[in-house]
This record gives C-alpha cells, structure tokens and sequence, in this order.
C-alpha cells in the first residue's frame, strides 16, 4: 500500500511538500506540484483522511445519513451533494438507515426503532460533519447536544435552530401550479393527496388554499381527497371528483396524477380536452404520460447544494452563503413545468 512517505521518495520532496500539494497549499511550485500530482496517479495513493483526521482534527470527511436511498428525492439530493463537496475537497462518506426495509411502510410510526438505528450511525461518525437526507415529510426531532459535530437537515425540518434545514419551498409550488390552473380557466380544481400527516402535503394544500383565496374561490373540502401514496389512489379519488364536475385535478405526486389519468383512459375521458390534471415532483414519467403531464419540478439539485454548502461554510467558519435563510431554514424554489395536460376554458 502506496504512502504519503513513498510519494515524498518517488519525488525527491519532503512529506510536508507531498501534504502542502495535495491540499492545494500555496508555497509549492507548479513543478513540483504536477510531478507529485503524477506520481498519485501512477501509484494509485489514496490519502487516509482517518489518520490525517486523528492529528489534525480534521478529516475532510461529510457524512451523509440518509433515511431511504430507494427514494428518487433521497438519490438526487446525495449527487449533488456529492459534486459540491468533491469541488471543495471534501470527501462523502455515505450511510443509510433503509428505514422502509428495516421497519416497513409506516416506519416513521415505530418512533422506539428509529431511534435506536439512528442513535447507532451517530455514534460511529468520524467525520467533520453530518448531513441528515431525510425521506418522509415531517419535523424530526434532533438533540444537537448528542451531536458531537455539526449537522444540516437536508428535505425536511430539524426541530432545533441549532442544525440549519434546507427544504423545498412546497407551498409556493403549490400556490404557483393552482394559480396557473384558475389563469387557464378553472374554478373547481380537486386536489389529491397522500397521507394528511406528511408535511409535504399539508404545504401543498396551503399553497393550494392560498391560491383559491386570492382569486375569491370558495375552498371545497370535498374536493380534497387523501389517502395513500399509490397510483391506485389517483385511480380511486376521480371518481368522486368527476362526479363533482370539477374541470381540473391537481395530484400532489406525479404518480397520484398517474392513477388519475387511468381512470380518465378507461372511462373514455381525454386528459388535456375533457379534463385538466397536473402533477407535482417532475419525475422522469410525467414525460411520458400521454398528453405530457404539466408538474411541479422540486429543484431536489439545490437542495443537496445548499446543505453542503451550508455544512462546510460552518465548517470553514464563513457567512451562510444562502440568500434566502430565515429562522435557520433555506427554502429552495419549485418551478413549473408546463406540458399539454391543461386546456384553457374560456
């Protein structure tokens, strides 16, 4: 195994001079630089962040904690975060909770058993920091004081203003696709959504909500239906929302909206002429759906940006970067991705 000691012997320097070039220290020579930069990659040298860590406190290390990476937003959220900290010299260091797997559908219920398998990953981080991807909409329950580094929540709230979060800004995605939709025409606009206890839907509802407000539409409840996750449940809700004569349906997912364009397909019912449906997350399939299903896009990329470069900024001792931050909360921006799912009445 290649060490820092055989670099240094390979290039005729010093160790010090092998540290100060691969840390991008000033006071080594371009020359020099490239000759031992070489002799990295003919080696193939890894530097032992560990053992450097050990000496000097510092590892160079983030650990990301993630929930479920089985989840679309999970994996997204992780590359990005991912290319921001190999940019700034930071290594990843990935963990997963596989909460679904361990524990099932309703994990986030089982409050005993999550807590005993994220108790256990926390005390085994060696790293500088910790980044917390989380998977289901809720407010988790964080005690910074059991948190030997500092950490950043990452898609959901942290219960302390002492770990920052950085999450989408749902209600206004929300409040901008409903807003679109009474601009297109429409005045009775269901809504279906997952489970009402996910944080996730009930900002969405709010933005919803917001919208009607503001254009003087009587919110209906019984245009708002909740239940499960699945396609099926988009399939199951537009039944009771067709026989309320609503012209639009907004699925608080792209796959809800799914469901709800099967119903419109077996019951001869054409999305985009007959009714209106737009989704929410922007996933790879609502391009396929026939016709193009307009969807909200959650930016999951900004996400994972911002909470490492709000992790390393801490890190580093710099000014949070983030523009917009308020009670130790960034709020990343949906935006609109209009398709052909929407006529316009007139």
């Amino acid at each position: 195994m290649t060490t820092l000691k055989d670099i240094a012997k390979i290039c005729g320097v010093s160790t010090a001079t092998v540290s100060n070039a691969l840390n991008n220290k000033k006071n080594v020579s371009e020359e020099t630089r490239q000759k031992i930069l070489e002799a990295v990659k003919a080696t193939g040298f890894q530097p032992d962040y560990i053992a450097r860590g050990l000496r000097t406190r510092k590892t160079k290390v983030i650990e990301v904690i993630a929930e479920n990476m089985s989840l679309q937003s999970s994996a997204k959220i992780v590359e990005s975060i991912t290319v921001l900290c190999e940019a700034q010299n930071y290594k990843v260091s990935l963990q997963t909770i596989r909460l679904y797997a361990s524990l099932g559908e309703e994990w986030y219920k089982q409050e005993k058993a999550y807590r005993t398998a994220l108790e256990s990953i926390l005390r085994s981080v060696k790293a500088d920091g910790i980044i917390y991807v989380a998977g289901h909409g809720r407010t988790i329950n964080m005690e910074p004081e059991k948190i030997h580094v500092p950490m950043v929540m990452a898609y959901e709230y942290s219960n302390s203003d002492k770990i920052p979060s950085v999450v989408n800004d749902d209600s206004q995605g929300s409040y901008d696709m409903t807003k679109y939709l009474i601009g297109m025409g429409h005045r009775k606009i269901g809504l279906i959504g997952g489970q009402i206890e996910n944080r996730h839907v009930q900002e969405r509802i709010w933005g919803y909500q917001k919208a009607l407000l503001e254009a003087k539409i009587l919110y209906d409840p019984e245009l708002v239906r909740f239940g499960s996750w699945e396609r099926s449940e988009g399939y199951r809700e537009m039944e009771s929302l067709v026989k309320r004569g609503v012209t639009a349906v907004f699925g608080i997912t792209d796959v809800i909206a799914g469901g709800a364009y099967d119903y419109c397909m077996e019951h001869g019912i054409k999305v985009g002429e007959d009714i209106s449906i737009v989704g929410y997350c922007n996933q790879e399939i609502s391009e396929y759906f026939y016709p193009k299903l307009s969807s909200v896009d959650r930016n999951l990329s900004e996400i994972g940006y911002w909470a490492a470069q709000l992790l390393i900024d801490r890190l580093e001792g710099k000014n949070i970067r983030a523009t917009e931050s308020k009670g130790n909360i960034v709020k990343c921006p949906c935006t609109l991705v209009i398709r052909d799912s929407v006529k316009k009445l007139d």
